[in-house]
């Protein structure tokens, strides 16, 4: 980030230095002291598992050049403090306007899933690293946001895209206000979060937040959204849609062609074309909105190719890896029914058919009252050849195991697991196709381990 000093930060944060404020410019934030710079500001958030307050000695010792608090109290008179009411409002109204001091482009992201994918995709299509600079790794939520923001180097950015995810209604409104977007995009909407949206249509009109309290009403949605449309509030909004019928003069409709271990997405109302290295309807959507996107910010159709053919997908969302004498399918970042069903899609299309396929699935999280009805959904979608086995672990596996009974599907080829570590005599002997998908809590990645090396080479990424 450009340098703030105390001045800055007074204004936005409606606070008050105990002491003078810092002497020299401020090199960036930090609210882990382990993870902490010299010359960093310390953020003393108090959750309910900590009080960061009881951190500013080490934070000090660590070279932090002051910290932002929520209580007046006594500390070294060479240590700079910043009282304000709420530490975790005053640090997104520090984000903020610094975000206002921009004069470039702000595009969000949201959706039930894709949204990392569409991210990294856009920034690549914008110019990449420094020209387009984004959220990084999972700092998408009310801490997460300003963090990225404040960490953009507005001296070098063209453009900035942000995601914003959100667990809890509320989280939204503070994230739009900080993010203040001059573009949206919704990715899909389906069952994530249940437990503190409520329902699917809970979670479209939490979502919809960002579009109606967001100062443009230039808004993108895929595939998906059409059925929240009203929550969304995006009347006006840019479908991007996998169609052979025109979606009006605005939108953005295109058609799907495998081409080897890729596909050629095609425009027809816009007569333009791309290929990217990959398959699956989700890829082709998060591709798309980033096209389209990324086209309306003037990036040109042979810019976009060329820098379509260098993105690769960040690890564990969707890449073929080869370990010894099998391929592994890893996807398991996190899951939750719409990616699920996407995933075992794209697997099945990509696996080979000669090849025996062996599943790996962790239980949908945080889908609260219905989550045995989508568990129920999943083993119901769960198709397996003869050969083939799946191995269940999670709270939700015995409703996946009663949606494979009601299908009248092999239960006999399917096994729930009480830890991964049972895997480890069944994979040293296996050949064949893996498929690893499930939520983050479940580290389904550790499997790869008990696979024999004879190599290890990355593949074309999906």
């Amino acid at each position: 980030m450009v340098g703030l000093d105390g001045s800055d930060l007074l204004r936005w944060s409606n606070g008050e230095w105990l002491g003078e404020p810092p002497s020299t410019s401020i090199k960036g934030f930090a609210y882990d002291t382990r993870l902490l710079k010299k010359g960093e500001l310390f953020v003393a958030f108090k959750t309910n598992q900590r009080d960061g307050h009881d951190f500013l000695a080490d934070a000090q010792a660590k070279g932090a050049i002051g910290a932002i608090v929520q209580k007046k109290m006594e500390f070294s008179r060479r240590f700079p403090l910043l009282c304000v009411d709420d530490t975790l409002k005053a640090f997104q109204a520090i984000a903020q306007g610094f975000r206002e001091t921009w004069n470039f482009p702000v595009v969000a992201i949201t959706g039930s899933c894709g949204k990392t994918t569409t991210k990294e995709l856009l920034c690549q299509l914008l110019g990449g690293f420094p020209v387009a600079q984004g959220t990084r790794g999972n700092l998408n939520n009310l801490i997460g946001v300003p963090s990225t923001l404040l960490g953009i180097n507005s001296n070098e950015c063209r453009f900035a895209v942000i995601e914003a995810g959100i667990s809890e209604r509320g989280e939204m409104k503070a994230l739009v206000d900080t993010i203040n977007p001059d573009r949206v995009i919704f990715t899909a909407i389906g069952p994530s979060h249940l437990e503190g949206l409520g329902s699917v249509e809970g979670v479209a009109r939490e979502k919809g937040i960002l579009a109606s309290k967001a100062r443009t009403k230039t808004v993108y949605l895929g595939e998906t959204c059409r059925l929240y449309q009203e929550y969304l509030n995006a009347e006006e909004g840019i479908f991007v849609l996998e169609s052979e019928s025109s979606v009006g003069s605005s939108g953005w409709n295109y058609q799907i062609e495998k081409v080897g271990s890729g596909m050629r997405l095609s425009f027809g109302n816009r007569d333009e074309s791309y290929f990217v290295e990959g398959t699956g309807r989700g890829l082709a959507s998060n591709v798309a909105l980033a096209i389209a996107v990324s086209r309306s910010l003037d990036v040109s159709p042979e810019s976009v190719q060329e820098r379509l053919a260098k993105w690769k997908p960040s690890g564990m969302r969707g890449e073929w890896i080869e370990v010894g004498e099998s391929r592994v399918y890893l996807d398991c970042y996190n899951a939750n029914p719409l990616s699920m069903l996407d995933s075992l899609n794209n697997f099945r299309t990509r696996a080979e058919p000669a090849e025996n396929r062996l599943y790996v699935i962790g239980s949908m999280e945080e889908l609260g009252s219905e989550s045995e009805e989508w568990h129920k959904r999943l083993g119901s979608e769960l198709c397996l050849r003869p050969r083939d086995r799946a191995y269940l672990i999670g709270e939700g596996s015995d409703w996946v195991l009663e949606g494979i009974q009601v299908s009248n599907r092999s239960r006999g080829q399917v096994e729930k697991l009480e830890s991964l570590e049972t895997l480890k005599l069944i994979l040293a002997e296996f050949e064949g196709d893996v498929f690893l998908k499930g939520s983050r809590k479940y580290r389904l990645e550790t499997v790869m381990e008990y696979l024999p090396r004879i190599a290890v080479d990355e593949r074309t990424s999906c």
